[in-house]
Protein backbone atom coordinates (compact mmCIF):
# COMPACT_ATOMS: atom_id res chain seq x y z
CA UNK A 1 0.00 0.00 0.00
CA UNK A 2 1.33 3.69 -0.87
CA UNK A 3 2.48 5.95 1.82
CA UNK A 4 1.61 9.63 1.95
CA UNK A 5 3.99 11.76 3.64
CA UNK A 6 2.79 15.14 4.60
CA UNK A 7 5.35 18.34 5.36
CA UNK A 8 4.43 19.91 8.73
CA UNK A 9 3.37 23.07 6.06
CA UNK A 10 0.91 20.78 4.29
CA UNK A 11 -0.75 19.72 7.62
CA UNK A 12 -0.52 23.37 8.44
CA UNK A 13 -2.35 24.60 4.97
CA UNK A 14 -5.60 22.04 5.95
CA UNK A 15 -5.89 23.06 9.03
CA UNK A 16 -6.00 26.55 8.11
CA UNK A 17 -8.40 25.54 5.16
CA UNK A 18 -10.64 23.57 7.30
CA UNK A 19 -10.87 26.47 9.76
CA UNK A 20 -11.75 28.77 7.46
CA UNK A 21 -14.53 26.78 5.70
CA UNK A 22 -15.95 25.26 9.22
CA UNK A 23 -16.55 29.22 10.43
CA UNK A 24 -18.36 29.51 6.95
CA UNK A 25 -20.11 26.03 6.17
CA UNK A 26 -19.15 22.94 8.41
CA UNK A 27 -20.51 20.51 5.89
CA UNK A 28 -18.48 21.74 3.02
CA UNK A 29 -15.22 21.36 5.53
CA UNK A 30 -16.20 17.82 6.06
CA UNK A 31 -16.91 17.26 2.22
CA UNK A 32 -13.40 19.30 1.08
CA UNK A 33 -11.84 17.37 3.76
CA UNK A 34 -12.84 13.76 2.54
CA UNK A 35 -12.08 15.07 -1.18
CA UNK A 36 -8.16 16.43 -0.14
CA UNK A 37 -8.35 12.75 1.81
CA UNK A 38 -9.43 10.93 -1.59
CA UNK A 39 -7.14 12.54 -4.02
CA UNK A 40 -3.47 12.06 -2.21
CA UNK A 41 -4.61 8.56 -1.59
CA UNK A 42 -5.42 8.16 -5.38
CA UNK A 43 -1.61 10.05 -6.38
CA UNK A 44 0.08 7.96 -3.87
CA UNK A 45 -1.01 5.07 -6.05
CA UNK A 46 -0.60 7.01 -9.17
CA UNK A 47 2.15 9.75 -8.27
CA UNK A 48 2.80 10.87 -12.01
CA UNK A 49 -0.95 12.29 -12.50
CA UNK A 50 0.17 15.73 -11.34
CA UNK A 51 2.35 17.66 -13.56
CA UNK A 52 5.16 20.05 -12.99
CA UNK A 53 3.84 23.67 -11.75
CA UNK A 54 5.40 26.17 -14.03
CA UNK A 55 5.89 28.93 -12.24
CA UNK A 56 8.05 26.99 -9.63
CA UNK A 57 11.70 27.39 -10.52
CA UNK A 58 12.96 24.34 -12.31
CA UNK A 59 16.75 23.75 -10.59
CA UNK A 60 14.81 24.08 -6.99
CA UNK A 61 12.05 22.02 -7.68
CA UNK A 62 12.49 19.72 -10.09
CA UNK A 63 10.72 17.06 -8.54
CA UNK A 64 7.53 18.80 -7.57
CA UNK A 65 4.46 17.87 -8.59
CA UNK A 66 0.89 19.47 -8.59
CA UNK A 67 -2.84 17.67 -9.16
CA UNK A 68 -6.09 19.82 -7.81
CA UNK A 69 -8.49 18.11 -5.77
CA UNK A 70 -11.10 15.72 -7.08
CA UNK A 71 -14.48 17.71 -6.71
CA UNK A 72 -12.70 21.11 -5.83
CA UNK A 73 -10.88 22.17 -8.64
CA UNK A 74 -9.52 25.03 -6.55
CA UNK A 75 -7.74 23.36 -4.16
CA UNK A 76 -4.40 22.35 -5.29
CA UNK A 77 -1.99 19.61 -3.96
CA UNK A 78 1.78 20.02 -3.96
CA UNK A 79 3.78 16.90 -3.71
CA UNK A 80 7.00 14.87 -4.09
CA UNK A 81 6.93 11.19 -6.11
CA UNK A 82 8.60 8.72 -3.81
CA UNK A 83 9.29 5.10 -4.30
CA UNK A 84 6.76 4.22 -2.00
CA UNK A 85 4.25 7.08 -2.41
CA UNK A 86 3.79 10.24 -2.65
CA UNK A 87 6.02 13.63 0.26
CA UNK A 88 2.87 16.25 -0.07
CA UNK A 89 4.54 19.48 0.72
CA UNK A 90 1.54 22.50 0.39
CA UNK A 91 -2.22 22.65 0.20
CA UNK A 92 -3.24 25.64 -1.10
CA UNK A 93 -5.77 27.59 -2.65
CA UNK A 94 -5.44 28.08 -6.19
CA UNK A 95 -6.27 32.26 -6.17
CA UNK A 96 -3.38 32.54 -4.15
CA UNK A 97 -0.20 34.06 -5.04
CA UNK A 98 1.66 30.39 -5.62
CA UNK A 99 4.74 31.38 -6.43
CA UNK A 100 5.29 33.35 -2.68
CA UNK A 101 4.07 30.45 -1.32
CA UNK A 102 7.46 28.57 -1.80
CA UNK A 103 10.48 31.04 -1.45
Amino acid sequence: MPTIYTASQADADLAEVLTWLEERNPSAALSVLEAIDSTMQLLAGHPQLGVHPEYLPEERFASVRVHVVTKYPNYLIFYRPLGDGIHVLRILHGARDLPTQFE
